[in-house]
C-alpha cells in the first residue's frame, strides 16, 4: 500500500469521522478486499465466517471512527481494529464449541429434554491448514517464529509496507526489514525442500 494511497484513505477516514457518510462508503470500497482478506486468514478460510467478520469490521469501524485523529496511518489504526474483531470472535467462538441437542421424552411429549455434547469437527484454521491448495505455504509459515510469521503475513498476504508494519509492531523499520529477510530466506529454504517439513 503506497504513500499516496495510504494518504488518501487517511484523509477518508477523518472525513468519515467528522460525519461524511459518502468518505465512509467511499472508505468500506477502498478497503473491503484487504479487509476480507484478512478475516478470511482469520476465519480459518471459512468464507461464510470471513463475511460475518467483515460486517463486524465495520460496524466497528464506524462506532469507533470518532476516536481517529489521524496520528497514525489509517490501515494501522484498521489493522488494530481487525486484530480486536477477530480476538473477539475467536472468544466467543470458544464459548460455543458445543451443540445443543433438543430430543423429545420418551412418549412424546410436549416436554423436552436438553444436552450439550462438544463440538468434534475440525476448526477453521484445522480446515484451512487440511486444504490442499495452501497446505505446503502454511506448514511453512507454521516452522517460521512467531516474528517472522507476523512480519511475512502483514507484508505478504496484507499488502503494508514496511513503514506501515513499523508503526503496526511499534518497531523501527530497520528491524522489519531484517525480519523480512531472514523470514523469507528461511520460507525459500522449506519450500525448496517440498514436502520433506518433517
Amino acid at each position: 500500500m503506497d504513500g499516496e494511497r495510504r494518504d488518501k484513505l487517511t484523509l477518508l477516514a477523518l472525513n468519515a469521522a467528522s460525519g461524511d457518510e459518502g468518505a465512509f462508503e467511499e472508505l468500506v470500497y477502498a478497503t473491503e478486499r484487504t479487509v476480507y482478506n484478512m478475516a478470511l486468514r482469520a476465519c480459518g478460510g471459512d468464507e461464510h465466517d470471513a463475511a460475518d467478520l467483515s460486517q463486524d469490521i465495520y460496524i466497528k469501524l464506524w462506532r469507533s471512527l470518532a476516536s481517529f485523529r489521524g496520528e497514525s496511518s489509517f490501515n494501522t489504526w484498521l489493522f488494530r481494529i481487525v486484530q480486536n474483531a477477530a480476538a473477539d470472535r475467536g472468544r466467543k467462538a470458544a464459548k460455543n464449541r458445543t451443540v445443543s441437542l433438543t430430543v423429545e421424552g420418551e412418549d412424546g411429549e410436549d416436554g423436552r429434554d436438553e444436552m450439550d455434547i462438544e463440538d468434534t469437527a475440525p476448526t477453521p484454521e484445522a480446515s484451512l491448514m487440511e486444504s490442499e491448495t495452501n497446505a505446503d505455504v502454511m506448514r511453512a509459515l507454521d516452522k517460521l517464529t512467531e516474528n517472522h510469521r507476523e512480519i511475512v503475513i502483514l507484508r505478504y498476504m496484507d499488502g503494508f509496507s514496511v513503514t506501515e508494519i513499523s508503526e503496526i509492531l511499534n518497531i523501527d523499520e530497520g528491524t522489519v526489514k531484517s525480519r523480512l529477510f531472514r523470514a523469507r530466506e528461511k520460507l525459500k529454504n522449506l519450500l525448496e525442500k517440498g514436502n520433506g517439513f518433517g
